[in-house]
């Protein structure tokens, strides 16, 4: 006879007697003790109190006090003690993952289904089902269930999908869908259980003999011809969308590939796969070329167009005596490309930029360069030159500075947005296919009688008969549950395919839920509550446009004008030897301040070293209110400051939202110049998180 107890005691030492109880797969086994005693006696376990069955010293069964239902009759009362094993805290325990909310990282009960942290890159990746079960049991370990992680397969890698306010049981269920000839089960055996999930293919066979010369009392198979398809086919729907026009294709996958197309025995699924989605951007660019000296047949139309003063002037009136053409070494200040595959082409010499950018916008997707040129063109009155020619002359040629680049007068094309098909899963019929024939050939259960219940739990195993006929020796079908009677030594076993799942629950998990927010889809914002990302977006090509746009510096510097709000903060306004960067104001919420204008270049050259930029500091408070920190921001001061690299901007908290300091870049020196970074009165705003800048 067996020798139980129950932890560490007899179970008639504590009045106890064992009624039985069930292991199941899939979901929670249970235990049940009994007390003859009087139903208001002192209970023995409190709730959530920890059971453990021991049989000949091993572990068979642990668990958790529920429920101590009581009861009683004319002859007798009595106590019933209702155990439960961990599955039951993994349907309580809502599965969560980290989230960025400003600086700080919360759980939110919200997760992407086949996306997860990868260790060796520290960074999020698709990951396999067998590494989501992990990392769920790894969770709910953390969050105080008493199990530990045993053997996983690895399965295949889903395509990833949103879930939200889940238990830990419905994610390992929601995975099991994906592999039917999978079976998950908590081992009892160990201190704490373990979580194991094991194939069809890797568990031990149990085999049995019907024709009496084992405990079988009784028995019952049936073959499950009915869920048996004849072959699984299934169709990828995908639409390419191409500059707003919309072609549609199929994939078909079938297995076994000489199966039948149709019939009632053929799973059939048609899943929608996202397609490929191209946006094409298009600029209209117009150039000219820059002459090579002042023998060249376009010069004088080269400088009638960027000469204002001599736009009426003869070309016969006009003589070239000299041309330098010289490319302008400018600071390293451009943004960061859109998209980090394409990148700032390099410019090395003036060769490289032969024309002279006249209407359009330069952008890194057109894949051609640009730069600065300067031009130094020295001319005088030809002879018999008409007297009003010789006026416009006189007023000479200061060298300019034009944006260049080798781009040419054309319509240029670029994709700007790219998103890449989804992969056609590859062996997903067959996969279908072997789940369900290695998991829903039989089922059926078996009762066993004996003197003692058998050691150890059957779950992890499979079934074969031996005894009554030939194709039961070999049917090996999974065992899904058990039921034990110590007092009588009876074990009902349960075979087959788990009972709740179907075959087209594995077809379901691969359907694309393009309706998910995709905010929670981009990993770096699980690290941060920015929408979208500056360095990380879903387009190819950079959408942005106005950065490299025609440009004419006189000296060195700008010398056009525009009115007030166009020209503050970008504007040089030239007084004989020096020259002025125009002020303008600085505003945010219910200040303001303005800053008059600024000196740049003196008789000596630039007032900072090449290098150097200038930028305003204004200063400011955030508004609170009852301790919570507001969107908004009142400009309390602004000063103008040089450094060679922008101070970093201080934010506002709830707790200091006084004095913090926003900098907005005006410009960087060069040897000879200054480049204003932009044009137009500043206007700063606060929403929680970050500042923004206007410029108008």
């Amino acid at each position: 006879m067996a020798t139980w107890l129950i932890n560490g005691v007899a179970p008639e030492t504590l009045g106890l007697t064992i009624i039985g109880g069930s292991f199941r797969t899939h979901g929670s086994s249970r235990m049940r003790l009994q007390r003859s005693s009087d139903f208001d006696a002192a209970e023995l376990y409190a709730y959530g109190a920890t059971v453990t069955l021991a049989r000949d010293a091993a572990a068979y069964f642990t668990g958790k006090i529920t429920s101590v239902p009581k009861y009683g009759t004319p002859d007798a009362e009595a106590q019933i003690y209702e155990i439960t094993d961990a599955w039951e805290d993994l349907e309580k325990t809502v599965y969560q993952e980290s989230w960025a909310i400003n600086a700080y990282a919360y759980e939110f009960p919200r997760f992407i289904f086949g996306i997860g942290w990868d260790e060796i890159t520290f960074g999020y990746l698709p990951i396999s089902v067998g590494r989501i079960i992990e990392n769920v049991i790894n969770y709910a370990i953390s969050a105080g269930v008493s199990i530990q992680l045993g053997s996983v397969p690895t399965g295949e890698i889903p395509i990833p999908s949103e879930m939200e306010n889940m238990s830990c049981a419905e994610v390992i269920r929601e995975a099991m869908r994906l592999h039917p000839d999978w079976v998950p089960y908590i081992d009892h055996s160990t201190i704490p259980p373990t979580f194991m999930v094991k194939e069809i293919s890797a568990m031990s066979p149990a085999a049995f003999a019907v024709d009496g010369t084992d405990d079988v009392e009784s028995f019952e198979v049936r073959e499950r011809a009915d869920l048996l398809p004849s072959a699984v086919r299934i169709i990828y729907e995908f639409a390419t969308t191409i500059d707003n026009e919309v072609y549609r294709n199929a994939v078909i996958d079938k297995f076994p590939s000489g199966g039948p197309d149709a019939g009632p025995a053929v799973i059939q699924a048609s899943i929608p796969l996202a397609g490929m989605q191209m946006q094409i951007q298009k600029s209209r660019i117009q150039t000219r070329t820059i002459p090579a000296d002042e023998t060249a047949t376009n010069v004088k139309d080269f400088l009638k167009a960027n000469y204002a003063h001599l736009a009426t002037v003869p070309a016969g009136d006009i003589d070239v005596t000299g041309w330098e053409v010289n490319l302008v070494t400018e600071p390293d200040a451009h943004p960061s490309p859109i998209n980090p595959q394409a990148t700032r082409l390099t410019v090395s010499d003036a060769a490289d930029l032969p024309r002279q950018l006249v209407r359009g916008s330069i952008e890194d997707w057109m894949r051609v360069k640009v730069g600065k040129v300067q031009v130094k063109p020295t001319i005088e009155a030809a002879d018999g030159a008409a007297a009003e020619s010789i006026t416009a002359i006189a007023k000479g040629t200061p060298d300019i500075v034009i944006t260049a680049t080798n781009a040419t007068t054309k319509l240029y094309r670029g994709i700007t947005q790219w998103v890449a098909a989804e992969d056609v899963p590859e062996g997903i019929a067959q996969a279908v296919y072997e789940s369900i024939h290695a998991a829903a050939r039989y089922e059926g259960g078996i009762t066993l009688r004996a003197v003692d219940v058998p050691a150890g739990s059957m779950l992890g195993t499979k079934v074969s008969l031996f005894g009554g006929l030939p194709a039961w020796e070999s049917m090996a079908a999974p065992v899904h549950s058990m039921e034990f009677d110590v007092a009588s030594g009876r074990l009902d076993i349960g075979f087959g395919p788990p009972p709740h799942l179907s075959p087209q629950d594995f077809l379901e998990m691969q359907r694309i839920l393009r309706t998910r927010p995709t905010t929670w889809w981009s990993t770096d914002e699980r690290g941060s509550n920015k929408l979208g990302g500056e360095n990380d977006p879903s387009a190819r090509g950079d959408t942005v446009s106005g950065y490299d746009q025609p440009q004419v510096l006189s000296g060195g510097g700008n010398g056009g004008g525009g009115g007030a709000a166009a020209g503050a903060f970008y504007t040089l306004i030239v007084d004989g030897t020096d020259t002025y960067l125009q002020g303008g104001t600085v505003s945010g919420g219910s200040g303001s301040e303005t800053a008059a204008n600024i000196l740049v270049i003196n008789s000596s050259g630039p007032t900072q070293t090449a290098g150097t930029h200038m930028y305003v500091e204004a200063t400011g408070d955030g508004i609170t209110s009852d301790g919570v920190l507001l969107p908004g921001w009142n400009i309390t001061g602004a000063t103008v400051g040089y450094a060679t690299t922008v101070p970093e901007n201080t934010l506002p908290t709830a707790t200091a939202a006084t004095g913090k300091k926003c900098y907005v870049d005006l410009g960087v020196f060069t040897d000879d110049a200054f480049f204003p970074s932009g044009a137009g009165n500043i206007e700063i705003t606060h929403c929680l998180g970050s500042y923004h800048v206007i410029r108008a």
